[in-house]
């Protein structure tokens, strides 16, 4: 551990500087693809993920449970391969996927339109009317994408711990300040850290197999993990089928043991 995870808008550098700061750091680097194809073992097809960003706005509107199982199977997935916690995440909703999880950096990279603009047609070879039109489109589309999977502000600053414009920034010198900030002693690995760490991909691991592979309302279901153990509450459905849904946690691999109540005890 730490993770870092970078938020950026389309072509905005996020991409190069995550492979800065692999290269400078060795730490694994994971991308939306990856996390798209390693969500298939939860049932998600990677295609359907993968376009999912592309959508209108009001498709997931239509299709909440299919949201549901796109959210906690993509977290799932991400923390999987996170491994023991050491990663660099440069997709999509990085930042609201691990909301929770303990020694994250959370990095917003923002740049100049001019600067998006060049790099738009140097990859698509495109006109810069034409870049700037995907540019804004791409953007629009992404904040409303985060704010009806995620109810937040892709771009408010305070969700964020360290954000980096790159209008008098170059690459590297923003590479230089996130080695910088993640060698902190707030962001060194600890003996609770990767508890939490554990845990947190434990719970997710639990709440994307209820939802993917269940039959049972997984809206009705919360789920903690506290040492490796899975405490499970819920209504009047989790109530109904409680002894059905306790069996099928302790079935999941990485459960040390299900408790049907969640202890609300430190």
């Amino acid at each position: 551990m730490p993770t870092i995870v970078i938020s950026r808008g389309s072509h905005s550098g996020g991409v190069k500087l995550a492979e800065l700061l692999h290269q400078r750091l060795g730490w694994k680097l994971i991308s939306q693809e990856m996390v798209a194809e390693a969500a298939g073992v939860y049932g998600v097809a990677e295609d359907d993920i993968v376009r999912a960003l592309d959508t209108p706005p009001g498709f997931w509107d239509r299709l909440t449970k299919n949201r549901n199982r796109y959210v906690v199977a993509s977290r799932a997935a991400l923390t999987d391969l996170l491994e023991e916690g050491n990663g660099i995440y440069h997709g999509v909703a990085g930042t609201f996927l691990l909301h929770g999880l303990p020694c994250v950096l959370r990095v917003r990279l923002i740049a100049p339109l001019e600067y998006r603009v060049r790099a738009v047609v140097a990859a698509k070879g495109v006109s810069e009317a034409e870049a700037v039109r995907y540019i804004r489109s791409m953007d629009e589309r992404r904040v409303k994408w985060v704010q009806q999977l995620f109810g937040v502000e892709w771009s408010d600053p305070s969700l964020y711990d360290l954000v980096i414009n790159l209008e008098s920034v170059s690459l590297e010198a923003a590479a230089d300040l996130v080695v910088e900030v993640v060698g902190r002693r707030e962001y060194r690995t600890t003996v609770d850290c990767l508890q939490g760490f554990k845990d947190f991909r434990l719970a997710s691991r639990v709440r994307a197999e209820l939802a993917c592979r269940s039959p049972f309302d997984v809206d009705e279901v919360e789920v903690g993990v506290r040492g490796g153990i899975v405490h499970l509450s819920g209504g009047d459905h989790f109530e109904a089928r409680r002894r059905e849904i306790v069996a099928f946690v302790k079935a999941i691999e990485g459960v040390r043991g299900v408790t049907p109540v969640l202890d609300d005890e430190p």
